[in-house]
């Protein structure tokens, strides 16, 4: 499914497969961890096409309280990432810094297979306290 949105050259049509294929994970329509991972990637490459990268950003904190598996939450945070890249987003600094620490509390460390980074985990827990305090 992945590769579908290659294919996706029209904004409209972009953003539309990418709130479909949201609403489908969001029902819990999907069950099988392979397609899951494979239709938040598909979305991930499709959020380009968003006019309005708030709205699905509104979306994906009940995704992330109900997605357990690694590789589907990885492929959730890159629909973070992808969004916090997005051409709207790029004037609010804060917001975007704080989808980076959303990121960062989601980290897994490439040297260790099947653990957390905890380091990137901690500084995010860490920029996390400071915004707070601010």
């Amino acid at each position: 499914m992945f590769l579908l949105s290659e294919f996706v050259e029209d904004s409209e049509v972009g953003e539309h497969f990418a709130s479909t294929l949201l609403s489908y994970i969001e029902n819990d329509r999907i069950k099988n961890e392979e397609k899951i991972t494979a239709v938040l990637q598909t979305i991930s490459s499709l959020v380009g096409f968003v006019k309005e990268p708030k709205s699905y950003l509104r979306r994906i904190p009940r995704l992330i309280t109900s997605i357990n598996y690694r590789a589907s939450r990885e492929a959730l945070i890159s629909i973070v990432s992808a969004l916090s890249k997005h051409s709207k987003l790029s004037a609010e600094k804060s917001f975007i810094e704080n989808l980076k620490i959303l990121e960062d509390l989601e980290a897994w460390d490439k040297k260790k297979l099947n653990e957390p980074d905890q380091e990137r985990r901690h500084q995010a827990l860490a920029d996390l306290d400071r915004v707070r305090a601010l």
